[in-house]
């Protein structure tokens, strides 16, 4: 189905844009790797993830033409195994844990639509329709999914400790959705929160900024960036929290205010600041990188993408 393939182009082409993206304080881009994870792994990912979503979209057309209830959309069997496919065609490790689980039900809600380009309340409506009709079985492949990839500073919870086997059975038991896994987990991780904000800072923070740009003659890296500096600005990562602590979080976000108040990679004394806060956040071994940012950055691209833009 050309539907099918064009949104799973549009996932790809995302993951592939926002590491390529330069600058991105503190994370991989085109100009810098880390010791582990490099760009090139990305790159693999954004390949090896394809299948993943063209799967994730006709899931969500067959949802639209009403062959399929919305419960069986089985997004956490394709966040599964998105991830797999991610570990098992490239060696860099956890690349994109957290983008898959936005771009997931994106590549879902944009089959439903029906066509591309996508209209953007069409488009969120149902996002927020698919991840409310996720089920028990789709929270038991994601935590499947991160046991798997066992991303950096995970942490203990007191409940439902995705680490905690026998969360499995508890999640069964009580039938507890993968969507109110994520309502429980939204006060601490910045994608569960994507999920039951129906995507409010891809939406209504960083695509505004990112489309305007793109209309005002920019090019897609620099869309990205700026973007991407508008989000840390706004709320601080919380992958940074969970490896850093919440301080170093704010202080994260205040530096990227600072740079984001002094226009960013749009002005040369914003881009000076964006070196800056880029040699600050890498003198810490990874420990402040923004990767969360980064996911939603990357989702960001995907609705631009769906939407017509072009790099």
């Amino acid at each position: 189905m050309r539907l099918a393939d064009d949104v799973a182009t549009c996932a790809s082409m995302a993951i592939s844009l926002e590491a390529c993206a330069h600058p991105k304080p503190g994370n991989v881009d085109r100009l810098h790797d880390f010791s582990d994870t490099k760009l090139q792994h990305f790159l693999a990912t954004a390949s090896a993830v394809f299948p993943w979503m063209r799967r994730a979209c006709w899931r969500g057309y067959r949802v639209r033409r009403g062959t399929l209830p919305p419960s069986e959309a089985a997004l956490g069997w394709i966040i599964k195994g998105a991830v797999l496919s991610m570990l098992r065609w490239q060696k860099g490790g956890n690349t994109s844990l957290g983008s898959i689980i936005l771009l997931v039900p994106l590549s879902a809600a944009a089959g439903a639509c029906g066509k591309l380009p996508v209209g953007l309340d069409r488009l969120r409506d149902w996002v927020g329709k698919l991840a409310k009709a996720t089920t028990p079985r789709d929270a038991v492949e994601v935590y499947e999914a991160i046991r798997r990839v066992r991303p950096g500073g995970i942490g203990k919870v007191s409940e439902l400790d995705v680490m905690d086997p026998s969360s499995t059975k508890q999640i069964v038991e009580k039938q507890i959705t993968l969507y109110q896994i994520f309502e429980r987990s939204a006060h601490y991780d910045a994608i569960a929160r994507e999920w039951v904000t129906n995507y409010r800072l891809c939406f209504e923070v960083a695509l505004p900024e990112f489309e305007n740009l793109l209309r005002r003659g920019f090019s897609f890296s620099e869309a990205v960036a700026q973007a991407f500096i508008k989000l840390l600005a706004t709320s601080p990562d919380t992958l940074i929290a969970r490896k850093a602590g919440w301080e170093k979080a704010k202080w994260v976000m205040r530096a990227a205010k600072e740079v984001y108040e002094a226009g960013g990679v749009l002005t040369d004394e914003g881009r000076k600041r964006v070196l800056e806060l880029d040699r600050s956040l890498r003198a810490k071994d990874n420990l402040l990188n923004p990767g969360s940012t980064a996911d939603i950055a990357c989702a960001t691209s995907m609705i631009a993408l769906l939407r017509g833009a072009k790099p």
